[in-house]
């Protein structure tokens, strides 16, 4: 049984990464696999930690949330600056810096911070809490960014799918903090 509540977690848990790599891939940002492997071992990494304390850390409420949503919000509204958005190609087929795989990863890992807890609570051993929301991370960022790569083959000005990937990240942070 636990298993299958593990597996309930990690997509519970991810469903906002298949939009971060949908946003990132329509702003044409190729998500290597290792920055996507250090994104998904951030989750892991953090579901075990909190699933194994639980019982220590009742008293965070809603933080996790207010700072995995608000992380969020800031690459979305980062990414719309004037000088972000130029239009040559060299900016469209650049690659994701590290800087921006540790401060997603963060982000992203935060949010996983309530479930994990709540995991922990209810028996799910650590380990087993942690493989699947760290495999079905990779999963579901490299989905994302495979569907908005494609999307971008669209007849659309380049100008339009960095706007609505970071819409897409704008709106997933204001979810984060109402939820």
């Amino acid at each position: 049984m636990h298993v299958v509540s593990a597996l309930l977690l990690g997509v519970s848990t991810n469903l906002d990464n298949l939009f971060l790599g949908l946003s990132l891939g329509l702003q044409k940002k190729k998500l290597p696999f290792r920055a996507n492997a250090v994104i998904g071992l951030f989750s892991a990494a953090v579901t075990a930690l909190f699933c194994a304390s639980s019982a220590l850390l009742s008293g965070l409420g809603r933080l996790p949330n207010l700072v995995g949503g608000g992380i969020i919000i800031t690459m979305g509204l980062w990414s719309l600056l004037p000088g972000k958005q130029d239009t040559g190609s060299d900016c469209y087929q650049q690659g994701f810096t590290w800087h921006e795989t540790l401060v997603l990863g963060s982000g992203l890992a935060v949010n996983c911070i309530p479930v994990a807890f709540g995991a922990g609570l209810t028996g799910i051993p650590p380990w087993i809490a942690a493989l699947s929301v760290g495999g079905i991370s990779l999963l579901c960022v490299a989905a994302g960014n495979a569907i908005g790569l494609a999307a971008t083959g669209l007849a659309l000005h380049p100008r339009f799918f960095v706007a609505l990937g970071s819409g897409i990240m704008i709106v997933l942070g204001i979810l984060e903090l109402l939820g």
